[in-house]
């Protein structure tokens, strides 16, 4: 993956540079950016009851349940969004909870995966020598992921809507 094309410095400067590159984010997220519906007869090994939700304004509540890896997507990139409107002079303390949380919700996912992969110093030029940026790490299939979750998705966001 470019890393430049879903965070760089612009982006934390420029109002236009950021929608530019949270747009990059969206098709990593599902239709339903991670919504998904599991029948009753599907629910038995899972914790919890499904969340009540009504986030594009539906007549009534709909029971759903979130699949983690896009729920952590979506953290991340509330997160930058909002570190970048604050660095360009916006008053974001109105997310303070929900920042709070996608922090903590990160922290728990990144202990969850729990990835030992050593990794040397790859962000420096050696003489002669180009490091990339990253060292291999053994990874899920991230399009299996979309796609099961597109294939559950409760409710599809319209296009244009730029929230992940």
């Amino acid at each position: 993956m470019n890393e430049s094309k879903y965070a760089n410095e612009a982006a934390f400067a420029d109002p236009k540079e950021l929608t530019k590159t949270l747009a990059e984010w969206l098709p990593l997220s599902s239709k339903g950016r991670g919504y998904v519906k599991i029948p009753e007869d599907e629910r038995a090994t899972l914790d919890g009851p499904p969340y009540l939700l009504n986030p594009l304004h539906r007549p009534h509540l709909q029971e759903t349940y979130m699949v983690s890896g896009l729920h952590q997507l979506h953290c991340l990139s509330t997160i930058m969004a909002s570190y970048a409107k604050i660095r360009q002079g916006e008053d974001e303390s109105h997310l303070g909870f929900h920042i709070a949380h996608c922090f903590d919700y990160i922290r728990q996912g990144i202990l969850c995966a729990g990835d030992a992969t050593l990794e040397g110093n790859n962000s420096m030029k050696y003489p002669g020598v180009e490091i990339p940026w990253g060292t291999s790490h053994r990874c899920a299939d991230w399009s299996a992921i979309v796609e099961w979750a597109d294939e559950r998705t409760i409710w599809p966001f319209p296009p244009g809507m730029d929230i992940l």
